[in-house]
């Protein structure tokens, strides 16, 4: 398995919302399918070539499921995106035309599908532009098939492409602590516009999106929600807050401190980050908290 560092992340995450607007297919006697639906493409891209998924089920598929798609001529590389009712989820690229949620083996420990997520594949030809794209299919470890997401009404694709304010909130937030181009500067990459997750009274959750689907994401939450025991931490990090530790072992890299009546958590899922550089982001971070 590989990521690319090329693939144009935004514009498959735009599509794919567009994907999503469509309305469920019906079934072949023109009743409403009692089966969980997958979700039909617009009209705008009724012409555009598809990627043919194969699976897993749409229900009962188990908590790791292995997601698997049909080769495409002409393909080089293809990105594997699964998003959940709260926009979570994990995304890869590769040439391979399966693989297991998380990028793990089989009995390995790593992320786990709930109900209510759905998945799409896009494929790309060797010089980077988009070549296929699939369906938006839903897939639930259960036999429930859990809620459709909320961003299934997504917003168009030129908002998506827009640059947003530099907080959504209007007031001290999460994204404000750190921007996309500091992140570059720390630790490599290209990161796409912020989003936030607003919990009040200035705690929340920003995440942003690298265009090879890594996700690097602040939580600011109250101090009580401070659980390194949790998360198994390694010990804690010089110079840097209250209680502070990192954790740098499992599916992602996590450093964690409190200062004053604030809990702040950053969490990457690229395994390779450089810690001295990650934890460099922490102490700018914590320098910039109100």
């Amino acid at each position: 398995m590989m990521r690319s560092n090329t693939l144009p992340w935004l514009v498959v995450t735009a599509i794919i919302a567009v994907v999503g607007c469509g309305s469920p297919a019906p079934a072949a006697d023109g009743a409403a399918s009692a089966q969980t639906p997958s979700y039909a493409r617009p009209a705008a891209l009724a012409d555009f070539p598809m990627v043919e998924l194969v699976g897993p089920a749409a229900t009962g598929a188990g908590p790791v499921p292995v997601f698997e798609w049909r080769a495409m001529a002409g393909a080089d590389t293809y990105l594997l995106s699964v998003r959940g009712p709260d926009r979570r989820g994990w995304a890869w690229s590769g040439t391979e035309t399966s693989v297991r949620y998380g990028g793990v083996v089989e009995g390995q420990s790593g992320p786990t599908i709930v109900p209510g997520m759905y998945w799409s594949v896009a494929a790309f030809d060797a010089g980077g532009p988009l070549l296929a794209l699939s369906e938006l299919r839903p897939v639930s470890p259960t036999d429930e098939p859990g809620p459709a997401p909320d961003w299934l009404a997504a917003a168009p694709v030129a908002s998506i492409a827009a640059p947003a304010a530099a907080s959504p909130a209007g007031e001290f937030d999460a994204c404000d602590l750190f921007s996309a181009d500091e992140v570059a500067a720390a630790i490599d990459g290209t990161w796409g516009t912020p989003e936030l997750t607003d919990y009040g009274s200035g705690n929340g959750h920003c995440e942003w999106t690298s265009t090879n689907g890594t996700l690097f994401g602040i939580d600011v939450m109250p101090a009580d929600a401070y659980d390194p025991d949790g998360w198994d931490a390694d010990g804690p990090i010089e110079g840097l807050g209250e209680q502070s530790y990192i954790v740098s072992h499992g599916w992602d890299r996590r450093i964690g401190f409190v200062r004053g009546g604030r809990s702040v958590m950053l969490v990457i899922d690229w395994t390779r980050v450089d810690l001295e550089a990650f934890a460099g982001i922490a102490r700018e971070v914590e320098g910039r908290l109100p």
